[in-house]
């Protein structure tokens, strides 16, 4: 519901010199935008002083202290533009004759313009499908009171624990487990985005699952980055003959294999990600599935590699300029190693790694170090850090390199 305003009181202004006036004022929120600030429209009754030469209007943030006016001229309407949203203005008016002779106030009047997004109106969309495939739900029927423009936001399973990004009015879906889910949306403004509407409906869609006829990764699908010793849930599809399932991985391209599981009866698995001793970029699962006879009746290895990272050089990674003779913040994080971290490394490149300077050796895994910047007598473009950690016995448990070159100048 838009805000309005009770105004209806109409006031006689004292005599000053020669005029006479009596004004009635009321003020509306107008519906369209003014360079994405509200405005609040004005009118009163003429005066009828033969004298009379035009109206000013007085309006300010406080009541009776009115830090602005306007010279309308001899008219009986005028916008205010330029107002903020959420904030209440104080307004009266003042007429003049042709001696600049200005009466008295008149009754004053007051307006908060405050922003209202209108729930949609609208939710279409499937009542029913399959596990992964896509659907399209559509909404609409939002507004602003403001005249704003206005985004939408889905939530795909109706507690608030699966929320769309804020976008268009059409988006997509694709369900990976069968289940019933309640869709609902909801609007908020582009200008304002802290202005949200109610949700609206609920539309049930009752997800089955499909019948496949090979095994598919859900997830890793390819490009993720798992955090060794951390837990990562595994999750694909397969036939409904498939009731036996063993999960290999590969740090090395599927150079080597090693057994996760073999006596796995879900279609999901917790997996403790191992611990290598170096970063590893290159890393796929693969997945056979057996039926109750104990016959092998279909694979699937991950699509792309995903990435197991014990270790990450977050600083420098690549494209700062460094100045020599100053100080710098080496700074790393680390993951859970093999064997715990007794002590630490850090060396430095000039030359595209081909040689590398020993910068420190520090007891523990302190994560952050202030570098002092070698001095160079002439710029130098090709250079890393490198962190390497160490365990008691001094065996490397994880290392890492810049990503990318940074410079150190003179």
């Amino acid at each position: 519901m838009s805000p309005s305003f009770l105004l209806t009181k109409t006031d006689r202004l004292l005599r000053r010199s020669s005029i006479f006036i009596s004004l009635f004022l009321f003020v509306i929120l107008l519906s369209r935008p003014f360079d994405s600030v509200a405005q609040i429209k004005l009118a009163w009754d003429p005066n009828t002083e033969p004298d009379l030469a035009g109206y000013r209007v007085y309006y300010g943030t406080a009541s009776r202290n009115y830090r602005y006016s306007i010279d309308v001229g001899n008219v009986t309407t005028c916008t205010l533009p330029g107002l903020t949203q959420g904030v209440t203005y104080y307004i009266v008016i003042t007429a003049y004759d042709s001696a600049k002779n200005e009466s008295a106030y008149s009754n004053e009047v007051s307006g908060r313009v405050t922003e209202i997004v209108r729930a949609p109106t609208v939710l279409s969309g499937p009542m029913s499908g399959a596990t992964r495939d896509a659907y399209t739900f559509r909404t609409g029927g939002s507004s602003s009171t403001l005249g704003h423009a206005v985004q939408y936001q889905f939530d795909w399973k109706g507690d608030g624990s699966d929320l769309s990004a804020w976008g268009a009015a059409a988006q997509s879906r694709t369900w990976a487990v069968a289940g019933t889910y309640n869709v609902r949306v909801r609007a908020r403004c582009v200008n304002h985005t802290n202005v949200i509407s109610p949700w609206f409906s609920s539309l049930t869609v009752n997800i089955t699952r499909a019948d496949f006829s090979t095994i598919t990764f859900l997830a890793p699908k390819g490009g993720e980055v798992l955090s060794s010793g951390a837990s990562y849930t595994i999750q694909w599809e397969a036939p409904p003959q498939a009731v036996k399932f063993k999960i290999r991985y590969s740090l090395n391209s599927g150079g080597t294999w090693k057994t996760i599981s073999d006596e796995i009866t879900r279609t999901r698995y917790t997996w403790l990600v191992p611990t290598p001793t170096t970063n590893r970029k290159n890393c796929f699962l693969k997945i056979i599935g057996y039926d109750a006879a104990g016959k092998r009746i279909g694979k699937a290895k991950s699509e792309t590699p995903f990435a197991i990272e014990e270790m990450k050089l977050t600083s420098p990674n690549g494209t700062e300029t460094l100045v020599s003779g100053g100080n710098y913040r080496i700074s790393w994080r680390a993951n859970k190693t093999r064997n715990p971290v007794s002590s630490i490394k850090l060396f430095y490149t000039e030359d595209k790694g081909r040689t590398w300077t020993l910068i420190t050796s520090v007891a523990g895994n302190p994560r952050i170090y202030l570098w002092a910047i070698p001095t160079v007598e002439k710029k130098k473009t090709k250079c890393k850090v490198k962190v390497v950690l160490r365990d008691a016995n001094g065996r490397t448990v994880g290392s890492d390199v810049s990503d990318d070159y940074f410079t150190i100048q003179p």
